[in-house]
């Protein structure tokens, strides 16, 4: 290492001066971040803050960027569907429970603070995310602007499905859910709504559905792969070998985008048949969050002091994530030349976490000490306030010690609410960077249809 590359190693360093990294832990934070004012990210904290206080920026009505949206992926994006079909694989949880400190029990049965990305990206776009209901959920249902197909405990590996590991006491609950069987689905939905759209009752159950003329003018969000690599992680398989499994998940998000025949045989394949069967695609891939820099993570695979980087997390776990990542993108450009009609972007969740840990009150996170925002919102103690024996909504006992499962009150200020998921604070910052171009290429590939984005519904 050249003595430049040394001098700002120590900068870094200088910059978390107060976080401690030894063997046994961190010691507790004395002094604050500093913020650098020349810093070139994106300052937002001027004029919208990310709290529930804070009044959003003016907004002047413009038509939604896309007429709906479809989403897929695993618990990261379930706004409600595996709760709904199994909800005995949930006693852990308060099935109503609303963790997201707002007041309107719609955003409960997540497996976040109740906010979720993919509804942050939709008021973005102009869109209401109560219209875009969970497809598993069945009573109060409104699909007329999309449906979420995502189901916690959902791979991209068909052999992943189910696991075994994954019961109802684990974080990661044992499901029978894979990406491709979202799509199958998707494609019975879209029969569905073709045959219910010109006799439509909307004072039914299911109010309404998007007209079948829009689905392939709508964005279709594919946020998954998480699962593939934190499930095995979990059941004790070594991470060498979870890395060397990030080709077959790749892939498997290649083959969820660039459909073999319904039929399944490999010979024949159609780019985007089954979520365009009649015009250009909207495709958003979105890549996964730093692993390690999960409570989950951090808490269950402590390393030595030369596995931390400058901001506390797990460099080995965060490689597999950056592999995962870089072979995603290829996989974006790779289909963007082979299919120049076909708009696809990509999302960079990971950047998104990256930069609320390089300077997070630039971003809207209010922490005194940086470690603050690797601890899990709602949790059990610990340095990371993390233990698999008590997670969110149920009294459990950990080291001796009882804990009510209950959240803390600044959910939005916490990299991740509990040991795995994101909090909505991170989710806002991640739709709003989308919007704005700053972490996603093409750059504002989503503001389409003379758009104009609206955060008017931020919390």
């Amino acid at each position: 290492m050249g003595k430049g590359m040394k001098s700002s190693r120590v900068l870094e360093l200088l910059l978390v001066s107060s976080l401690c990294m030894i063997c046994s832990g961190f010691i507790p934070c004395t002094n604050a971040y500093s913020e650098d004012p020349n810093d070139d990210d994106i300052n937002y904290t001027e004029s919208w803050r990310l709290n529930s206080s804070s009044s959003p920026p003016p907004y002047q009505s413009s038509p939604p960027c896309f007429p709906g949206m479809f989403i897929f992926g695993d618990s990261l994006a379930d706004a409600g569907n595996s709760l709904s079909i199994f909800p005995e694989k949930f006693a852990r949880r308060q099935e109503e429970m609303d963790f997201n400190q707002t007041d309107s029990a719609s955003f409960a049965r997540r497996f976040d603070d109740g906010i979720l990305f993919g509804d942050y990206l939709a008021w973005a776009m102009g869109l209401s995310p109560v219209e875009i209901s969970p497809y598993l959920q069945g009573v109060g249902s409104v699909f007329a602007q999309g449906a979420n197909f995502a189901a916690g405990g959902s791979t991209v590996q068909q052999h992943l499905g189910a696991s075994e590991v994954l019961d109802r006491h684990a974080v990661f609950p044992n499901l029978p859910f894979t990406l491709q069987q979202q799509l199958e689905w998707y494609r019975h939905f879209k029969h569905g709504a073709a045959q219910a759209s010109p006799n439509i009752n909307h004072t039914a159950t299911v109010r309404a559905v998007l007209p079948p003329s829009d689905f392939n003018s709508s964005l279709h969000v594919v946020f998954a792969g998480y699962t593939d690599y934190v499930a095995p992680l979990l059941s004790g398989t070594p991470k060498q070998e979870v890395s060397s499994s990030v080709t077959d998940v790749v892939t498997g998000i290649s083959d969820f985008v660039e459909v073999r025949d319904w039929t399944g045989a490999r010979s024949v394949r159609f780019s985007l048949t089954l979520l365009s069967v009649h015009g250009v695609a909207n495709i958003l891939l979105v890549n996964i969050p730093p692993l390690g820099c999960t409570p989950g993570i951090l808490t269950l695979f402590p390393g030595t002091e030369d596995d931390y980087d400058v901001y506390g997390c797990l460099t080995p776990f965060n490689a597999i994530a950056r592999r995962h990542n870089d072979q995603l993108f290829r996989l974006v450009i790779e289909l963007q030349v082979k299919y120049p009609l076909a708009t696809l972007s990509y999302g960079d969740y990971y950047q998104v976490a990256h930069n609320v840990l390089r300077r997070p009150a630039l971003h809207g996170f209010e922490v005194s000490c940086p470690h603050d925002l690797l601890t899990a919102c709602c949790g059990a103690g610990g340095a990371y306030n993390f233990d698999l024996k008590v997670t969110c909504g149920v009294p459990g006992s950990a080291n001796g010690t009882l804990y009510d499962g209950n959240s803390c009150s600044n959910s939005v200020d916490h990299l991740f609410w509990d040991g795995f998921h994101p909090s909505s604070g991170v989710s806002r910052y991640a739709a709003r960077s989308f919007m704005e171009g700053t972490e996603i290429y093409p750059p504002k590939s989503l503001v389409q249809n003379g758009c104009l984005p609206d955060y008017s519904q931020f919390y």
